[in-house]
Order: C-alpha cells, then structure tokens, then sequence
C-alpha cells in the first residue's frame, strides 16, 4: 500500500482519487478524525520534521502553508550535533516557532527507537475499540437504550423489544407502506384500521389488560400516553433490592414477545388471544429466566411471590473463590 498510494508522499499529505481502492478511501477519511491524537516521543529523531506531531505546537506543516506536500526531511537532519539547522529545511519558519522549538530541550538517542504515542489510552498504545469510539457518530444515549438489552434476557426478546420501540416489525401499516393491500383489522376486534405497533403493544385491549394486570401486581404505576413513555416510566421504576431491579428490566421484553407470539398464532394459525394464557406464559419465562440468573434463590411460583421480593431489603454479596 505504501508503494502503491505514498510514492514520496508522507502519509499525512496523500489522498484518494477516483480509482484507488475503497479500504485507502477508508483511511484517508479516518486519518483527519485520528492524526491529531498521535504524538511522538523523539529518540532517533528519524521521524519527518514537518508532519509529524513531535513537538507541542502540533505538525509544523500547519504553520508553514507554503511548504511543498513532497518535501519530506527528518528531524535528526534539521537537528544534528545538538544543533538546529534551520538552513536544511524548506521555508523559513517564523523567528517565534524558531524560539519555541528551540526551547523544547530536543536530545537525540541514537540506541532507541521513536516512539508513537496515542493520546486515547493510558497506556499510550494504540487500540481499536478507542479509534472507533473517536470515528464514530454516537447516537444519544437514553435510559430506555440500555435497559432493552441485558445477556440474562434471551436476545429475540430484546431484540423484538428494538424492533418495536424503533418500528421495526412487520406490521400490518408497515407492509401496507410496501404496496400490498392489507384487510384492515386486529386481532382485539376493536380497531378497524390498519394494525401499527402502538395499538398492537399497548393501546390494544390484550396489551392493556397484560400490562395493567402486570403493574397492579407488582405495584408499578403506569404512564401510557405512548409506548416509549410507558417503557421509561416502567423502567425508571425505583426498586429495593438487585432481584428487583432485574424484574423491572426483564418484563418489557417478556410482555412485548408474548405479544407478538400471541398476534401471529391469530394471524397465521387462528387461535383465539387469550390475556390469561398470555400472562401465565409472561409469568412462566420470566420465572426460568431469574432461575437461570439467581440460582437456588427462593422467587416462589406467582406474581404474589414475586411482589413480596419486590419490595424486600436483599443485598447483594459477591464472593469470589481463593484457590
């Protein structure tokens, strides 16, 4: 790659054109958003005088606009026998960056290498979870972002929970919007217009009546102006205790895949919704999901039995074994 796009161009001066490979186009974008957090620790002094971040005052190229791009000269060349040789480079820097660089205390050692520093980890080595986190375009965080995924949740469930916060399924509106004609209908048997993922999750009676059973269980008090309220409100909810905790962030997903299980068996199997099998299946998983998570903690097998840990004072103690 550094024949085929460098040639005798520095790294910080070569561009993509029409024609180079999609991966150099790739760098080259990159390389603006990362080049200011490299620096260099100066022992050889075999780094390039002008584009490269060695000294405080950033690459000196920047404040010398004049400068020919193919000029490459190092800095043990212009810096020799503890001497600046200001007459080696090509154009003339200003008397000021002179005293600057100057100032610096340069001192060469030939026996170690230079040194690349990136400024994004402690310890100065370069990795890519810290490149990416500088590159990327980070979307604003909320509650409601975080607490749809958790690994102790089976991820199709969290994931449904995604693709509706998000409107993302295939709902009746949603394939409509494709050109194919849709028999407006749900399966409530209340609503005549299309199916949308707002009546389908909460506004719908089977989705209202799961929801405010759940809560009135547990003793949550619902907002449902709209299902991202009603999902922050829920998970805003305070709780006494870890298991707690994990019950709040648990049941969205669990009602929300219920939900969706439940509308396709009417849709494509024709069985009749039912709130009650829905809710003791809700009951069923999110019970197999804190044994897995909890052990030999004793959660009961109701929601009476949950209720009572909802509200109790357990604290959390993590012991880890000496061997």
């Amino acid at each position: 790659m550094k024949s085929k796009y460098l040639h005798t161009h520095h790294p910080v001066k070569a561009k993509w054109i029409s024609g180079n490979s999609q991966g150099w186009k790739a760098m080259c974008e990159a390389r603006s958003d990362t080049g200011n957090h490299i620096s260099w620790k100066i022992s050889r002094g075999e780094i390039d005088f002008w584009f490269e971040n060695w000294s405080s005052l950033g690459p000196l190229y920047l404040l010398q606009p004049d400068i020919e791009g193919n000029i490459l000269i190092k800095l043990n060349t212009v810096y020799n026998n503890s001497v600046w040789n200001w007459n080696s480079i090509q154009g003339d820097l200003s008397e000021d960056v002179k005293n600057k660089i100057t100032s610096l205390g340069v001192s060469l050692d030939n026996n170690v290498d230079d040194t690349a520093i990136w400024r994004e980890s402690n310890n100065s080595l370069f990795t890519f979870h810290s490149a990416w986190n500088i590159i990327r375009n980070k979307r604003s965080s909320n509650i409601a972002t975080g607490k749809k995924w958790n690994c102790a949740i089976p991820f199709k469930m969290c994931f449904l929970t995604w693709r509706v916060v998000y409107n993302r399924l295939s709902t009746d509106d949603q394939v409509a919007k494709l050109g194919i004609n849709i028999k407006p209908g749900c399966y409530c048997f209340v609503n005549n217009s299309l199916e949308t993922a707002d009546h389908l999750f909460y506004k719908g009676n089977l989705a209202k009546n799961i929801w405010q059973s759940i809560a009135n269980s547990l003793g949550v008090r619902l907002i449902q102006n709209s299902l991202k309220l009603l999902l922050l409100n829920w998970w805003n909810t305070h709780t006494n205790n870890p298991i707690a905790s994990f019950i709040i962030q648990a049941i969205p997903p669990i009602i929300c895949w219920e939900i969706w299980k439940t509308r396709c068996a009417n849709k494509f199997k024709k069985v009749n919704p039912s709130p009650y099998r829905t809710n003791v299946n809700i009951l069923f998983t999110l019970l197999q999901i804190m044994r897995r998570k909890f052990g030999k903690t004793n959660i009961g097998e109701t929601w009476r039995s949950l209720s009572n840990i909802f509200y109790a004072n357990i604290h959390q103690h993590i012991s880890n074994p000496v061997k």
